[in-house]
């Protein structure tokens, strides 16, 4: 103890006993010291846990656009009916069938009015 410095020691916090977990006075040894609660790593990635209103950690993953179906299968018709439904994400297929439906829906009418104004 006669090379410490006045204080108590190197890096000590004033010469007062050490804090748990630091040095001698801790009988785990200085590897053993302050761990943080239920071993929560301060670096790790915040974990997201779900039900929560939006922004709050949980966001559900998006299902495609119905929209974006609804366009594909009216414009496209058939082929944007095919495309989706082999390419696209489960609402986006829902979107193509209920667009390509729209599709054969107004040309029936349109037929139907064709023939009946000759």
């Amino acid at each position: 103890m006669a090379n410490q410095p006045p204080g108590g020691g190197w890096g000590s916090h004033g010469g007062g006993p050490h804090p748990p977990g630091w040095g001698a006075s801790n009988p785990q040894g200085p590897s053993q010291g302050w761990q943080s609660p239920q071993g929560h790593n301060p670096y790790q990635a915040p974990v997201a846990h779900g039900g929560g209103p939006p922004g709050y950690g949980y966001e559900p993953p998006v299902q495609g656009s119905k929209g974006l179906g609804i366009a594909l299968g009216f414009f496209f018709g058939l082929f944007g009916l095919l495309g989706a439904l082999i390419f696209a994400k489960p609402l986006t297929k829902t979107g193509a069938g209920i667009g390509f439906g729209i599709r054969i829906g107004v040309t029936v009418l349109v037929v139907l009015i064709s023939v009946a104004m000759q």
